[in-house]
């Protein structure tokens, strides 16, 4: 059966005040599943649907790891099918090395994008299936039969995604399918999982007991968090939680097709208290600078992020992103149209314009950190660490300066030992319009 046919089962026959209701937890043990994949170094572990952890507070917490529809519409605690159960994937690398990689997969925030996105099988603005676009070989960085990657023998961790919310909400929400078109009943209630935020609990909790040794100190020494895409967000905010977990390691951070260019109404929505997410109890509010969580400014949200990091681990951190990635620039035109989907597609110029103004100033400003470094390359693609989009990360991404990147992003963790590393730009980075307008406009 196709999937979004499936949401017939969420009708608004189901009450809001049972699908909101927090399930008992089933049990205390939490035992994960180990699932050899054929033909691949990648192992899939099965995460229970309902969790106990110990949090950086030493109090017992718990989470319910899942996918956004993933829940019964007769019992909630119980996962809908496999399609929706949690699971991750590790690979088997140098057990003092380990990157931890945060899979893209779009975002939701209100009903439209949530809903009635769904409706468009071609075209939903985020996955909501953990089955789809959520494999590990994924090429890139993740490729460890490549000699030119220079994390090739590096242990791996992939984090699907399937919650609609960049890998940081911890909330149920009840949508309204306000058309009709997934549960086929105008204005019924959908409830939502955004629970990215948990099922990012539970992959740290097993990640630390697996990389603890018998005297329960860490065995890494070099952490590299990395995401693209929805899963950069998801990589950048969730850096403060590893480094709390692996404190003696050296850390650095990639963020790939994430330049945080976002519309005020929507950093109002999701970053303050009572959003549809639950950030409010999932932002790391102790790093410097996010104190004014609920009041932060869209034009200065992405330096006031990475300079918080930047400043207070003292780690490398970094940024990729091509001048007029056409993927970030169609997120900035939903959230200017976020009731209106027949908007989504039809993007202006003059969005062109703004998102990429945007986004090299904040670069730019961003570099005051003299731990931050970015790269922006030329074209409208989006992402580069990995082949879901493209597959630029080996030989084809050189345009910034002629530099590789994936010589760039090696010298990310080498502390510049090997070679220099510096902020680069693309020299030629013509829209794909006339570049006269933008400085019309």
């Amino acid at each position: 059966m196709n999937f979004y046919r499936r949401f017939t089962l969420l009708s608004a026959v189901i009450c809001a005040s049972i699908l909101l209701s927090t399930p008992a937890i089933a049990s205390k043990e939490n035992k994960y599943k180990h699932k050899p994949q054929k033909n691949t170094n990648w192992q899939q572990i099965d995460v229970p649907a309902h969790m106990q952890i110990i949090d950086d507070d030493g109090n017992k917490k718990d989470i319910s790891p899942g996918c956004a529809f993933g829940y019964d519409s007769a019992d909630p605690s119980q996962p809908l099918n496999e399609e929706h159960a949690y699971h991750f994937f590790f690979k088997q690398g140098k057990k003092d090395k380990l990157l931890v990689f945060f899979n893209g997969g779009g975002a939701c925030w209100n009903d439209h994008t949530c809903l009635t996105s769904l409706s468009n099988v071609d075209n939903p603005i985020y996955n909501p299936n953990l089955l789809t676009d959520n494999s590990p070989n994924a090429g890139g960085i993740l490729d460890s039969t490549r000699r030119e990657n220079p994390y090739r023998n590096w242990s791996m961790i992939f984090i699907p995604n399937c919650t609609g919310d960049i890998h940081i909400g911890s909330k149920n929400t009840i949508y309204q399918d306000q058309l009709g078109l997934i549960s086929g009943i105008p204005g019924a209630p959908v409830m939502v999982q955004h629970r990215g935020f948990d099922n990012f609990l539970a992959v740290r909790d097993w990640a630390k007991k697996k990389f603890s040794s018998r005297r329960k100190k860490s065995s890494l020494k070099h952490l590299l968090v990395a995401g693209t895409s929805a899963g950069s967000y998801g990589a950048t905010l969730n850096f403060p939680y590893l480094e709390r977990a692996f404190p003696k390691a050296k850390h650095a951070l990639i963020s790939d097709g994430s330049a945080w260019v976002l519309t005020q109404d929507f950093i109002d929505s999701i970053f303050s208290t009572g959003s549809n997410w639950g950030t409010e109890n999932t932002f790391p509010i102790w790093v410097t600078g996010f104190e004014q969580f609920g009041n932060f400014n869209a034009l200065t949200f992405n330096r006031t992020i990475m300079t918080s990091i930047a400043n207070n681990y003292k780690v490398r951190i970094a940024q990729y992103s091509t001048a007029w990635d056409s993927v970030q620039v169609q997120f900035l035109n939903i959230m200017n149209n976020p009731d209106n989907p027949s908007f989504w597609k039809n993007i202006s110029n003059k969005t062109f314009c703004e998102w990429n103004a945007r986004m090299e100033k904040s670069f730019s400003l961003t570099a005051s950190a003299s731990n931050y470094r970015y790269y922006i390359g030329k074209g409208m693609d989006h992402t580069v660490l990995t082949d879901a989009f493209t597959k630029n990360f080996y030989y084809t991404e050189n345009s910034a300066e002629g530099v590789r990147f994936t010589n760039w992003v090696d010298n990310l963790t080498r502390n510049g030992k090997k070679k220099r590393w510096n902020s680069l730009s693309c020299t030629d980075c013509e829209p794909p319009f006339d570049p006269q307008l933008c400085a019309t406009l």
